[in-house]
């Protein structure tokens, strides 16, 4: 049975144009980018237009109300530019368009300013919502040399889902972990942006963003190191017993019914396989978070603490979790499955 943890990996190169998803870092030599320059060099410059929906059946009933959102792509083939369209979605006719470069302009000036650096942009669903990765200068120390960074993921989509909107998203560099939750009653994980003409509201938008993230940070902080007041993830220690109470939590038995109606608890092999990668996971994570401190001459926590716990999730469902597409662990930690679960634990690891 082969599953000791994999080796750190970077979490924003995946995919290829063809892929669904698509994701790539972004680098300008260490001169700041802007989001439009960010854009460009992440091949996010293609547009979208609003077209009249067309169909071949001889049934078909007018829609005057809906417009189709079609990507518009010129492609190098054979030396050749070739353009390429796509269908995003179906919106009503007062949808307006907002192009790539125009859903984040925005963030300009925190990244003039040096308040944040775009590190990252990708797409999700052929360009149905596209996404960058901002980082903010301020970091806070888990462990000797182990660092999180403070990010935020800009979104826009092209479908009508929603409008443009900032998610902050902790990132550990040591071993390429997303750390945020999706959403939690106690700190609040993302902004809605307007989009509008006017400098001040957008200005007013921007210091909403870097408000919102400031305090969010701030709670991620007390939660996770603790305050004076009051110890974190990181001082409080576990037993055995807590640390299987989490982990079977996040993969509880199934109950069925036997023959005489007697209520069994049944654990399916998917979740009895989860729980072994998620505790060797935190078991490696212990063993690494004491190496770190025995290196750094100082003292280490005398046990497996709540923040081990944490992170081994993490780590367990950036580089374990199974997903429908190679490659999409990335995208499912940061919006879907994963930080729906990253969420789950955090509740459970504050419960014990």
């Amino acid at each position: 049975m082969n599953n000791k943890p994999t080796n750190a990996r970077e979490p924003w190169v995946f995919g290829a144009r063809k892929d669904r998803h698509r994701g790539i870092e972004v680098d300008n030599d260490g001169q700041l980018l802007t989001v439009a320059q960010a854009i460009v060099k992440g091949g996010l410059d293609w547009l979208v237009e609003l077209r009249d929906p067309i169909t071949n059946d001889e049934d078909s009933v007018e829609a005057p109300d809906w417009r189709q959102v079609v990507k518009v792509e010129d492609i190098l083939k054979d030396g050749e530019l070739v353009r390429e369209m796509r269908t995003l979605g179906m919106v009503k006719g007062r949808y307006r368009i907002l192009q790539n470069r125009d859903a984040f302009s925005f963030f300009d000036r925190a990244t003039l300013e040096g308040a944040a650096v775009i590190k990252a942009v990708g797409h999700m669903d052929h360009g149905r919502l596209v996404w960058a990765v901002a980082q903010r200068p301020g970091t806070m120390e888990i462990a000797p040399g182990d660092v999180i960074h403070q990010n935020m993921v800009l979104i826009t989509a092209h479908d009508g889902s929603h409008a443009a909107r900032v998610m902050f998203s902790p990132y550990r560099p040591k071993t390429g972990t997303m750390l945020g939750v999706k959403s939690h009653m106690r700190m609040r994980t993302e902004v809605g942006v307007r989009h509008t003409k006017s400098i001040d509201e957008k200005m007013l938008d921007l210091h909403n963003v870097i408000a919102a993230e400031s305090d969010y940070f701030e709670r991620w902080r007390a939660a996770l190191v603790g305050t004076e007041e009051k110890k974190g993830f990181k001082q409080n220690i576990v037993t055995n017993d807590q640390v299987k109470r989490v982990v079977s939590g996040l993969f509880p038995a199934q109950k069925k019914l036997d023959e005489d109606g007697n209520k069994l608890e049944v654990i399916s092999s998917r979740a009895r396989n989860a729980r072994a990668l998620i505790l060797e996971r935190i078991e490696t994570q212990a063993k690494a978070a004491k190496e770190a401190y025995k290196e750094a001459g100082q003292d280490a926590p005398n046990g497996t603490t709540q923040l081990d716990i944490f992170l081994g999730v993490s780590e367990y469902i950036d580089k374990d979790k199974s997903t429908r597409n190679s490659g999409n662990n990335w995208v499912a930690s940061t919006f879907g499955t994963g930080a729906s679960m990253r969420q789950k634990a955090f509740d459970l690891i504050s419960g014990l």
